[in-house]
């Protein structure tokens, strides 16, 4: 029996080798595994965004545009001698006036750097742009998993879910990670956790598995990348090899990989379905070879500042 699987969560070239991946690769295994859809969630920019809505007119794929952001609730929370923020929430637009939407959130998380120059999302951003998007809370690194991590008495997980969710309701969303548990031990925890928290706070659970390259053979060529980008060498103690599989997952892949975890089939057909439910509300439309300018505040009396200057601005 065929699962049906949209991935709603993943990673590129435009990631800056973080991911392994061209969109038109992307796309071209997304129709090979039988998806309708298929999700690119790059760091830090929509950098991949107009190549892989072009590429999907040929490909029968319907691409989803996200982007996935560093994450703390206020700026005063990033400690002074921090030298990166490494805790993430994901967006993903859901039509074109949301994809709009989503470039100026973006921008003005340009004007709030981390230590280390990245642009970072606060919880006034997300108050500034509400409903406008779907937020993936959950998955590897989030800023959900920090919560739980740091927060033994479950206050500021708690905080954090009861304010996303009255800014932005039944647009948050949250993974159940979709990765062997004898591969990457840690997850159990973390699903399990997220799976209460999503119970208790009435928001619905997708699958993810975040995918960073396309083939499960390109996995040494993905580390080489990591190291690179690391400026260390692939075979160097310390080098990044993330554990679990990257790959793009067939639903098939995903389906047994949470049986063999010991999930109940009916919990495993919801989260999967709830999945590609929410693939299918997002229509994406891109309007090619416009020229979008930031509409910055007009001063008061610019009229009257103009005709006071207006002889000094040009001089031959």
């Amino acid at each position: 029996m065929s699962h049906p699987f949209v991935h709603l969560r993943g990673l590129s070239t435009y990631s800056m080798l973080d991911g392994l991946g061209t969109p038109k690769a992307i796309l071209h295994r997304a129709k090979e595994l039988g998806m309708s859809h298929i999700a690119i969630t790059d760091l830090y920019g929509l950098y991949g965004a107009v190549d892989i809505y072009t590429k999907s007119k040929d490909s029968g794929v319907t691409p989803i545009i996200g982007i996935t952001m560093p994450f703390v609730m206020e700026l005063s929370d990033i400690p002074y001698t921090a030298k990166s923020i490494d805790t993430y929430i994901t967006l993903l637009a859901k039509d074109q006036s949301w994809y709009h939407t989503l470039i100026r959130l973006i921008s003005d998380a340009y004007t709030q750097c981390t230590p280390d120059e990245k642009p970072v999302i606060t919880i006034d951003l997300i108050r500034r742009f509400p409903d406008w998007y779907y937020i993936l809370l959950g998955g590897i690194d989030s800023y959900l998993w920090y919560t739980i991590d740091n927060d033994p008495s479950g206050e500021s997980t708690h905080t954090y879910i009861e304010t996303m969710k009255s800014i932005c309701g039944d647009a948050c969303l949250i993974d159940i990670v979709a990765q062997p548990y004898n591969l990457y031990p840690t997850i159990k925890t973390y699903n399990d956790k997220s799976i209460n928290i999503a119970k208790n706070s009435w928001i619905a659970c997708i699958c993810s598995s975040n995918y960073r390259y396309i083939y499960k053979h390109q996995q040494e060529s993905f580390f080489t990348t990591l190291a690179i980008k690391d400026g260390k060498k692939v075979f160097d103690q310390d080098s990044r090899k993330p554990a679990g599989l990257h790959h793009i997952l067939s639903g098939d892949e995903i389906y047994t990989i949470l049986t063999d975890n010991g999930y109940e089939e009916t919990l495993i057909t919801s989260w999967m379905n709830t999945t590609v439910q929410i693939a299918e509300t997002i229509h994406i439309k891109i309007s090619l070879w416009n020229a979008f300018f930031p509409q910055y505040p007009t001063p008061d009396k610019i009229q009257d500042l103009y005709d006071k200057t207006k002889d000094t601005l040009i001089s031959e």
